[in-house]
Parts: structure tokens; C-alpha cells; sequence
């Protein structure tokens, strides 16, 4: 639901300055334009993600496609 997004994007952005948040979400574009770092876990290692479309080298599909 967009206004809980909306909320919760506030929420974390206020709390992000002193305390580490790990974040798991499906609707990952959320993701890019409030996380300060972006990791992929996949086969038991972490891989920094930098942008979408590194998403399409661990299987995920395009971003542009959602």
C-alpha cells in the first residue's frame, strides 16, 4: 500500500542516522532511493548491488520489467 511505504521510507530514513537496519522486501525499487548500501545474498555469499540492474546477475528479473 503506497501510504505505508510512504511512512515506513520515513521512518526509516529518521532512524537510519543511528541505528543499523537490515531490510528484506520484494518491491526492491523502495530499496534503491532509501538504503545506503544494497547486498544480494545468494548461495551463502554477499554481493554488493550498486544499481538495479546488477539485480539481473544474481537471477532476479529486470527491474524494468516490474
Amino acid at each position: 500500500m503506497p501510504l505505508h511505504v510512504k511512512r515506513l521510507k520515513e521512518i526509516i530514513q529518521r532512524e537510519k542516522v543511528n541505528k543499523g537496519l537490515i531490510i528484506t522486501d520484494h518491491l526492491l525499487m523502495h530499496l534503491f532511493d532509501t538504503c545506503d548500501a544494497l547486498y544480494c545474498i545468494k548461495n551463502g555469499k554477499r554481493h554488493t548491488v550498486q544499481e538495479p540492474s546488477d539485480l539481473c546477475n544474481f537471477g532476479y528479473p529486470s527491474m524494468h520489467d516490474k
